[in-house]
């Protein structure tokens, strides 16, 4: 990790990574983030790659079904996306909230990782239907209690 991170340009935090919760899920995203975008830094390579997650989720039985559940208006969407966040990822919180006829606020209290923000808008990148491509600005990050980091984000399509 320590040469993934020099050869990103990323000075390495002191917190293991056996300390956060989802520590395999981030080596294996990290590596895959590098090797399919090596000549990108490393925020947007990790961007790019979780823009991946909900497409070839949603080639998959459970995601065709999931898929058909959630439907594909940003409406009906993204307060099921956050309630399948709060289902799959234990300590975390996540809510999703209008905030105008074409826009959400999402706020949420998850692990501080430093490329969180650039996870989360490639999630909602990928999630979202191709005609209602999305502009998602980091409005707050704030430390919560119990080590989190708090994040709102504004959702606009």
């Amino acid at each position: 990790m320590a040469g993934l991170l020099a050869q990103a340009g990323t000075a390495p935090k002191t917190t293991a990574f056996r300390a956060y919760p989802h520590r395999d899920f981030y080596k294996l995203y990290y590596l895959a983030a590098r090797l399919l975008f090596p000549t990108k830094k490393l925020a947007e390579a990790l961007r790019l790659t979780a823009r991946t997650f909900f497409p070839i989720f949603k080639s998959s039985l459970l995601g065709r079904t999931m898929s058909a559940l959630m439907g594909d208006r940003p409406t009906t969407l993204l307060p099921l996306l956050a309630r399948a966040y709060n289902l799959s990822v234990e300590g975390n919180n996540h809510e999703a909230e209008r905030a105008g006829e074409r826009a959400f606020l999402w706020r949420c209290d998850v692990e501080p990782v430093d490329w969180y923000a650039d996870t989360f808008t490639g999630i909602v990148e990928g999630s979202m239907p191709a005609d209602f491509p999305a502009k998602i600005t980091v409005e707050e990050r704030t430390l919560a209690p119990g080590g989190l980091a708090r994040y709102r984000f504004r959702i606009d399509w």
